[in-house]
């Protein structure tokens, strides 16, 4: 009973962000979004996208990684709740569209552009 506990907050964080998505594509829309500027840790938002998805991951018999190239700075200052919802919106559609018995999201460094392959 509590492993459930931790599951059903992610949960609850995961539905959270989906209501937060549909309010930012409100505010897109009426050009109203607004970007944080907060300095923060890479591996945490990839850490708490990954964690909100490993019970889907699973589901589907999945093994979920992910990782990060030696050359990207893992301390930011952007915002990182839309770095969140970005990296959660990738790593739902990998899940959704992978039959496979696992994927990696790696974040890597091209020039001034980081990339995401899946």
């Amino acid at each position: 009973m509590e492993g459930c506990v931790p599951c059903a907050c992610k949960c609850g964080r995961t539905l959270l962000s989906i209501i937060s998505d549909i309010l930012d594509f409100s505010k897109i829309e009426a050009r109203r979004l607004s970007l944080e500027k907060t300095d923060f840790n890479l591996n945490t938002p990839l850490r708490e996208a990954a964690e909100m998805l490993a019970v889907e991951a699973h589901r589907k018999g999945l093994e979920l990684t992910c990782e990060v190239g030696p050359d990207v700075p893992v301390l930011l200052q952007e915002d990182p709740n839309r770095l969140r919802q970005v990296l959660v919106n990738l790593l739902a559609n990998a899940i959704k569209f992978t039959s496979k018995a696992s994927f990696c999201g790696f974040l890597k460094r091209s020039g001034s552009r980081f990339l995401n392959s899946m």
